[in-house]
This record gives structure tokens, sequence and C-alpha cells, in this order.
């Protein structure tokens, strides 16, 4: 299962629309609304679920070729559900995050450790204490359980009820980790090209907040130059107006945006007007995330070091360098606040 805006959709794919209905209760209150619109969602996704999983159990015939003989045999197929590729906010609501940038996957890591490595959920711990943290009764054990799913990602109340619905369609066996056994997925398109440039020309539009200033003068004037054409067709399109704009664009042409960066600022990025440790900082963030993207435009394929190196050791460099960044940018605007 998958949304439809996603890079991996083919031209063979059946999409399937559904109009969510609307809560018109005048009387119910801000809290109310928001727990009426997670059980409609999960309602929505569960029946599309719901279906995979009542032919999974005796699954269906379908007529193939054969393929030795000039024949056609008949045979009993079943469906799986491997993956569930969500936007993030879908993700997040559906899967019973505590937030957007929590993990399905891992733990969350608060703080000072942020960068290390963080340890899968157990899936027998969570589910214990998602029956602990919902009794009608208050008590010390309830609190302590919600507590303690906050600290690991999860939202107390709202749980995913993914896996009271699959249990013939998935995959049987240790296939897949975390509590949802690996089913919630997040593709490329939004986790890493609308993402990650999302959060570098954020930081830069930070570090640069007027648009009159030379930098970014400088930094359109390089844009104006470039004549953009369609890879497949050659057919010119329309020229970007501002180089940290982001209003109306494909992922795409956001990853374009990435490699036109790396040409506005050099190899000096004396461009940025900023210390030398930030020109760094921003120069290793833009090598890092273009890195990234590379890998994933499906040239070659990786070894498991090569894979670790791509996107572990380039993801720490990317945010760690946005980090420092971003530190810069909030220092110079408390300097220009008066006392």
């Amino acid at each position: 299962m998958t949304v439809l805006n996603v890079n991996g959709t083919v031209l063979r794919s059946a999409g399937l629309v559904c109009y969510v209905p609307e809560a018109t209760a005048a009387q119910m209150s801000g809290r109310d609304a928001v727990e009426v619109r997670h059980l409609l969602r999960q309602g929505c996704i569960n029946a599309i679920v719901g279906r995979i999983e009542t032919i999974a159990r005796t699954g269906f015939a379908c007529l193939l070729p054969h393929l030795e003989q000039a024949v056609t045999k008949s045979y009993c197929c079943r469906p799986f559900l491997c993956c569930m590729q969500l936007d993030s906010k879908e993700t997040y609501a559906y899967a019973g995050l505590r937030s957007e940038r929590c993990c399905p996957w891992c733990r969350l890591r608060p703080g000072r450790s942020l960068f290390r490595t963080a340890r899968e959920h157990d899936r027998a711990e969570i589910t214990s204490l998602w029956a602990v943290a919902n009794p009608p009764v208050r008590s010390a054990a309830r609190r302590a359980a919600r507590l303690r799913l906050g600290r690991h990602g999860w939202h107390p109340t709202r749980r995913c009820g993914l896996l009271d619905v699959a249990k013939s369609c998935l995959l049987p066996g240790p296939v897949g980790g975390g509590v949802l056994r690996g089913i919630i997925g997040v593709d490329v398109l939004h986790g890493l090209y609308i993402a990650w440039n999302r959060y570098l020309f954020g930081t830069l539009r930070k570090l640069l907040p007027s648009e009159t200033s030379k930098a970014r003068k400088a930094l359109d004037s390089v844009i104006a130059g470039f004549v953009l054409r369609d890879p497949e067709t050659g057919k010119r399109q329309r020229n970007l107006d501002s180089l940290l704009g982001q209003e109306g664009l494909t992922a795409e042409k956001r990853v374009m945006l990435m490699v036109l960066l790396a040409t506005a600022l050099g190899t000096s990025g004396g461009v940025l007007g900023a210390p030398r440790e930030i020109v760094e900082a921003v120069t290793q963030s833009v090598a890092s995330a273009e890195v990234v993207f590379l890998a994933c435009r499906g040239h070659r394929s990786y070894t498991e070091d090569e894979l670790s190196m791509i996107f572990k050791d380039q993801a720490m460099l990317f945010f760690g360098s946005l980090a420092k960044v971003m530190k810069y940018a909030d220092e110079q605007v408390m300097r220009m606040c008066p006392n």
C-alpha cells in the first residue's frame, strides 16, 4: 500500500481515491475532534487492509502462461502486505506516533543522545505498555506506562490497529523489525528529496533572512544563467526566480536546486559572508545531501559497508552541520535583539 504521489509509482498502478467523511458535530471539542479524526483514519486504512486480509486467507485463482509449455495454468495466489508508504503526516497519525519526528522503527533519542545509534523498538514491550496505558481506571501504573510510551516516541492512547486487522496477509516468520513488523516505510520522494531539501534550504533562509542581501542576490544570479529543460523531452521549463525559494516546486526540481546550490557556493563558499567554520558546515551539508541523493537514483547497487557510510555516516554529517549553522543563525538574531 502506498500513497499515489511517490516516485515509485508506475503507469500500471491502480489508485484508490478515498473520501473521508466530515464530522459536523458542533458541540465537539478540540480534543474530541482529534480523536474522531484518528478513528476515521484508522478505519479508512484498515478497511483496505481488511480487504487484503480477506483475500489472503483463501487466495484467488489466476491464469498464467506456463514457462515451458504453450498453455495456461490456473494458480492459487495470495496477496501479502509487505510495506505501506505513507506521507510523513499520515505515517505519524496512522502509526500512533507521538510526533512527526518520531520513528516506528527505533526509539526517540532526545537531547545530547540524538546522534547515538537508537535501539530498535521491542514489539512485546510496546504492546504490553499499550495494554497497561489504556484501562478506564486511573492508576500509577497507567501513568507510568503512558510516560514511558511517550519517551519511546509513541502516543499513549492512539494505537495503530494494523496488527489487529492484518494477520494472514503479513509475511510469516521474523520479517521486518519494530512494533509494526517493518510494514510502515518511508519513500525516497518524501523522506529524502522533499524533507532533506526543506531542512537544508530552511536553514539557509534563516542564515540569510534578508531577501535583498548581497549573498541572496549573488546566489540568485547564478541560476539566472541556467536554462532548465525536461530530462526526457528536452522541453524548456520555467526558470527559477530564487535559489532559496521552494514554493510550488516538484521533488525533482528540489533535487536540481541542490545541484545548483553546490555550483553557486563554489569551493570557497565566500558568497555567504559567514565565518569559515559556518561556510564549511554549509558545504558539508550540501555534499552529504548530494551523496545520499545520488545513491537513491538507482544507478548501481551497494555493499553493506557502503550503505552504512551513505545513510548513516553522511546523515550524521548532514544533521550535525545543519545544527552548527542553526546555532550560529540563532546567535546572530540574539545579537541584533535589543537588551
